[in-house]
């Protein structure tokens, strides 16, 4: 019904209509799903997945088919899902900072239009060609401890991009987030960490794992320039999320979610 954001606003915000949505439903990719949790998080969301990689549907075993969303929405079959905070903004899957971040900004910063897979080989090349492995130090703020590495995932559900597994027990619903932090200095060693992770192996002694509520990122390079005065860039659910430092936190139970009849039961 609305593909200008401001005109659903208005429509969700007046009280008349408002008695009577039952969901809103984001035709589109995760960001389109992100973008109506934070506008409107008080009302549950329903996924018709089209965008590039729809993550969150793959996980929620949400297929490109009306009629099934139409139907799981008559079912009412709504679950809770913690979010990633990240400033003032809530994500739905993951934020990382490395090289995919790097990818990430430099594809928006180019981009015109939908984006599909053949999209990033530019500036995958072009990352490859120039990145630079900045230190990054992450500190469980629940426990104190800082880890060192050169790449940082953060996740809440366990789906990644090009299917990659990455944080392969990753859960949304027990109110916390899933780190990972390589270790590894060289191209090389990114590449076949990415490698192994589309088979859920794990990269040996190269990878810290563990969990927190609240993790806190800084970066800096052994020898700075000019250009890094702007920021480490940050990427969040495939999007551009502003620089480091940064703080990242989980919202527990904060999303809610209209969900296929054949997502799993939780236990009780």
């Amino acid at each position: 019904m609305f593909a200008n954001r401001g005109r659903l606003d208005t429509f969700v915000g007046n009280p008349e209509n408002r008695c009577r949505i039952r969901c809103l439903v984001a035709a589109g990719g995760d960001g389109t799903v992100s973008d109506l949790v934070n506008r409107h998080p008080d009302l549950p969301v329903a996924v018709l997945p089209m965008g590039t990689e729809n993550l969150l549907a793959r996980h929620l075993k949400m297929p490109r088919d009306g009629r099934v969303v139409a139907a799981a929405i008559q079912q009412a079959n709504v679950r809770r899902f913690d979010t990633i905070q990240v400033g003032n903004r809530q994500f739905l899957l993951m934020a990382s900072a490395g090289i995919d971040a790097e990818v990430v900004h430099r594809l928006h910063a180019s981009r015109s239009g939908h984006i599909h897979h053949w999209t990033y080989v530019r500036p995958i090349l072009q990352t490859f060609a120039s990145y630079r492995f900045p230190e990054f130090s992450v500190t469980d703020m629940d426990t104190g401890t800082t880890t060192q590495g050169t790449h940082v995932i953060v996740s809440n559900f366990r789906e990644y991009g090009f299917n990659l597994k990455f944080t392969p027990d990753a859960d949304p619903t027990d109110g916390q987030l899933d780190v990972r932090v390589f270790q590894g200095r060289s191209l090389g060693s990114t590449i076949v960490h990415a490698v192994v992770s589309l088979f859920r192996a794990q990269y040996g002694r190269k990878v810290i794992r563990f969990r927190s509520r609240h993790v806190s990122l800084t970066a800096s390079f052994k020898e700075q320039t000019v250009s890094d005065s702007l920021g480490i860039p940050l990427e969040a659910d495939g999007d551009e999320a502003g620089h480091l430092p940064v703080d990242i936190q989980v919202n527990p139970s904060a999303m809610r979610l209209i969900v296929h009849g054949d997502y799993p039961t939780p236990e009780r």
